[in-house]
């Protein structure tokens, strides 16, 4: 087996996410269809969705509203740290849904939602695992209705949860 160098793991790496990046696109390009990453830690996932969320053609935004869903502070922090804040982009973390009960949703969660402005284009589940929750996943369905034409890209390492709920059907 040949032991690679770092700068050759380092530009593979590159390689892997610029064809990661290619394939989602490819799948978003189709009708009705939204796509799934299923990728090892320390792949670069977050930076991988990043780079789509600010795609541009001709010098305009592919995605004009970005609604990035996280599971932790320090992801969305990683994120604003790496790209700066972005007012096309805005986030939501996997226990504010938590709060929709029922379908209904809290005056908390009412008044989080009021703060997305306009149309939301895609929407990212980063860690999409923590979408498999009973509660995350009855809150997320609410958001695909309110959003239907919004592309969705879901990424993350660990496609198997206790529960036996399957991200990737679901």
């Amino acid at each position: 087996m040949k032991t690679l160098t770092k700068e050759q793991k380092l530009k593979k790496l590159g390689e892997v996410q610029s064809s990661t990046i290619a394939e989602i696109l490819h799948r978003l390009a189709t009708p009705d269809r939204d796509a799934i990453a299923i990728r090892p830690t320390g792949f670069g996932k977050t930076y991988t969705i990043n780079k789509i969320a600010r795609i541009e053609k001709n010098s305009t935004r592919v995605f004009k509203k970005v609604l990035y869903i996280y599971s932790g502070e320090v992801i969305k922090n990683q994120v604003i740290q790496q790209y700066g804040e972005d007012n096309h982009v805005e986030f939501l973390t996997y226990t504010f849904f938590s709060l929709v009960k029922d379908g209904l949703c809290t005056k908390k969660a009412q008044r989080d939602f009021r703060l997305l402005h306009g149309e939301v284009d895609l929407i990212i589940l980063d860690e999409a695992h923590k979408a498999g929750a009973e509660n995350a996943l009855k809150g997320l369905k609410g958001l695909f209705d309110m959003y239907p034409n919004a592309k969705k890209i879901a990424i993350t390492a660990t496609y198997n949860r206790s529960d036996g709920v399957d991200i990737c059907t679901e």
